[in-house]
């Protein structure tokens, strides 16, 4: 630390000059798009999944008959349809309130030169490292600095070669004098523009993910909160894309609006990211209610989280799976043998009801 210290306090950064991000569709702030999108993608892409359920295309890809929906679910679409739409109303409202000033940019350059400076320090610590294990860092590099001056450098510590500049393409101006490595402005821009987002990207789904989970597990044990919040989602036996976030308002405010606001707050997502992290959460979340098993389905690739796995927890028999990751890790997953054994049970005993409400009604005329 004492080292990263002193490399701020005595390397030069190239100054930089905070202005707005410019709106992605002029004349709509980024904060209301980053609202309106999950909004947007759940009715465009719900609205996909049911035209091919109405249609009925792939019908040997769809895991539910016809007959299961119209016997087991019981609650009309235009119920589930209301009931989202207040709750992207009410979310709405709040995004309004907590959206902030825009994003800004212009330290792009210097943000980098920082990662360079880490990077820097951090290979101060090779020789000393080399040394435990006998080996002489500084001599070495000495006979590698004409062959190989990359190696010769990081050997020595980043003790900078001579002419060696940091290459930036505006607002610091380059001249012969001790610097930055090539592969140190490569390392740093890549950590900044990849490593970086790649890993804020990886801390808000896990932590989206590990809220769902003991939010969620959290309703099932406590059988009030079951009864009286979570068995709404639940009534949806038969899972399709516009039932996904059916559920009570104060169930969805909790489990969706703040563990969603929570983990891009955590990750410190900008406002770009973020518009990626909702729009693919929404589309994960529609697509794992679907009701089909489509083997080009991109979202059906991302592990074993895919809508079969997610469909056995709406069924009465399997209510115990969620999100892969901690239900492994603390046992939740349902591991019974029978699973397809209880889904041929299900759609025979869906058939045999259709078949007597025909008959009943056939009668009655």
């Amino acid at each position: 630390m004492a080292n990263f210290t002193k490399a701020l306090d005595t390397s030069p950064l190239p100054p930089y000059d905070l202005k707005p991000v410019p709106a992605l569709i002029p004349g709509l702030p980024d904060g209301y798009l980053l609202i309106a999108l999950p909004i947007i993608t759940y009715w465009a892409w719900g609205g996909l999944w049911y035209w091919i359920e109405r249609k009925n295309y792939f019908p040997q890809y769809r895991i539910h008959t016809s007959a299961e929906v119209q016997k087991r679910n019981r609650i009309p679409l235009k119920t589930i349809l209301q009931n989202v739409a207040t709750q992207q109303a009410i979310t709405t409202v709040l995004g309004i309130y907590l959206t902030g000033e825009p994003d800004q940019y212009g330290s792009e350059e210097h943000d980098q030169a920082r990662w360079a400076l880490r990077i820097r320090a951090f290979q101060s610590a090779i020789p000393k490292a080399l040394a435990l294990v006998g080996i002489d860092a500084l001599t070495l590099a000495d006979k590698l600095r004409k062959s190989l001056p990359g190696a010769a450098t990081l050997l020595s510590g980043g003790d900078a070669l001579p002419g060696a500049v940091w290459n930036v393409k505006a607002g610091w101006e380059q001249v012969p004098r001790a610097g930055f490595t090539p592969w140190e402005v490569w390392a740093a821009w890549t950590i900044y523009w990849y490593l970086v987002p790649i890993f804020q990207f990886a801390v808000a789904i896990f932590l989206g993910d590990s809220w769902q989970y003991f939010v969620h597990r959290t309703m099932h044990l406590n059988h009030w909160l079951y009864t009286n919040f979570h068995s709404i989602h639940h009534r949806v036996y038969v899972p399709h894309a516009f039932g996904a976030f059916y559920a009570s308002i104060l169930e969805a405010f909790v489990f969706d609006t703040i563990g969603t606001i929570g983990s891009l707050a955590i990750a410190q997502l900008t406002t770009r990211q973020a518009m990626w992290f909702v729009t693919l959460s929404t589309m994960k979340s529609l697509d794992d209610h679907c009701g089909y098993q489509l083997p080009w389905d991109p979202f059906q690739w991302l592990g074993e989280q895919d809508t079969e796995f997610h469909d056995i927890h709406h069924q009465s028999w399997g209510i115990k799976v969620y999100t892969t990751f901690w239900d492994h890790a603390l046992g939740s997953i349902y591991k019974a043998d029978d699973v397809e054994i209880r889904y041929q049970q299900g759609r025979e005993a869906a058939e045999r009801w259709v078949q007597r409400k025909s008959d009943e009604a056939t009668s009655a005329e």
